[in-house]
């Protein structure tokens, strides 16, 4: 797959580059070098909504500022963000099972600390964390989270 024509079909239907195997390691760090050069200039635009980007566990608030995820809490805001799009709210199970937890005990609290550091985390005056606890239920988003 590394005559012309497969190289123009690739980056026709949206690839941002075509390494052809065997790739050289000159050619490769310098895609990479300008992959990550082009993303340090052009920024994640700032959409005016909460934005889970699920690639580089990446959340950005409406006012644009970015927060780095971690494991537990990117699997917490995924699967919020998933029910949110179905007007859904998230079972204290699913949230469980997201962070590796399915066999909790009915007395943990661990989900109510979690989700508690996100809100102060992910927190700004201008914008708060649009989070809030559904009785008996679990939680749900109370903005829908646009998912890249």
């Amino acid at each position: 797959m590394g005559e012309v024509e497969h190289r123009v079909s690739g980056l026709n239907s949206g690839a941002d580059y075509y390494l052809p195997k065997p790739v050289d390691i000159r050619e490769l760090l310098a895609v990479m070098r300008n992959r990550f050069t082009t993303q340090a200039v052009n920024p994640v635009r700032q959409t005016g909504r909460w934005t889970l980007d699920t690639t580089s566990w990446l959340l950005t608030s409406p006012d644009g500022q970015q927060h780095v995820l971690n494991s537990s809490e990117f699997a917490l805001l995924n699967e919020l963000a998933k029910q949110s799009q179905l007007s859904k709210p998230s079972t204290r199970e699913a949230l469980y099972t997201a962070i590796g937890k399915p066999n909790y005990s009915p007395e943990s609290r661990s989900l109510d600390l979690h989700i508690s550091r996100l809100r102060q985390r992910l927190s700004s005056d201008q914008f708060p964390f649009p989070i809030k606890t559904v009785r008996n239920v679990g939680y749900e988003l109370t903005e829908t989270m646009v998912i890249v």
